[in-house]
């Protein structure tokens, strides 16, 4: 692993773990090996960190966005079983993107929507209409925020089991232009 993707997953750990305040460049360069001087080669200030991190989550949703047109289950299928998934290298940077200072509010919102405007995208072309393709990625963003409240709402925490997801498929197949009720 590069020196650069260190300190980005170190960042990422410390916004996710802890908060913006407490990823100071100090702690961001003793959490990832490096010294003060090593992480600012790479980020010279905290703004080229998030700029950094935003810049990963590009990168990540067009993977992500590849893995969906190669599911064996189909690219709606697989939007909504991962959407609830927040522990891998996607839902990480997604999360960690989310968690960067107010400082940062309009580089954090536009790179939310471009994440959600690409996932959007991607759907219209596996939905039979783009209601149906709104109406699965609200879906899948609800799903996401169910997991990522677990520790704060325990109203809102549900489990997303297989049969969950299998309702969720069978709400989304009842849309296709080929089903017996359509």
């Amino acid at each position: 692993m590069s020196a650069r993707e260190a300190v980005l997953d170190a960042y990422e750990t410390l916004l996710i773990e802890r908060d913006d305040q407490a990823a100071t460049i100090e702690a961001i360069a003793k959490a990832a090996g490096k010294s003060k001087g090593g992480l600012l080669y790479h980020f010279p200030s905290k703004q080229a960190l998030a700029d950094g991190l935003i810049e990963r989550l590009q990168r990540r949703t067009g993977d992500d966005i590849a893995n969906m047109r190669a599911a064996d289950e189909g690219a709606v299928h697989y939007y909504l079983r991962t959407s609830a998934v927040t522990d891998d290298y996607f839902g990480r940077t997604l999360m960690a993107v989310t968690k960067i200072g107010a400082r940062q509010s309009s580089a954090v919102e536009h790179a939310l929507s471009m994440v959600q405007e690409r996932f959007l995208a991607e759907l219209k072309l596996h939905c039979p209409t783009e209601n149906a393709a709104i109406a699965v990625l609200l879906l899948g963003e609800g799903l996401y925020y169910n997991e990522i409240n677990s520790g704060f709402c325990s109203t809102a925490k549900r489990d997303v089991t297989d049969e969950v997801l299998a309702a969720a498929s069978t709400l989304i197949d009842a849309t296709s232009p080929d089903s017996p009720t359509s």
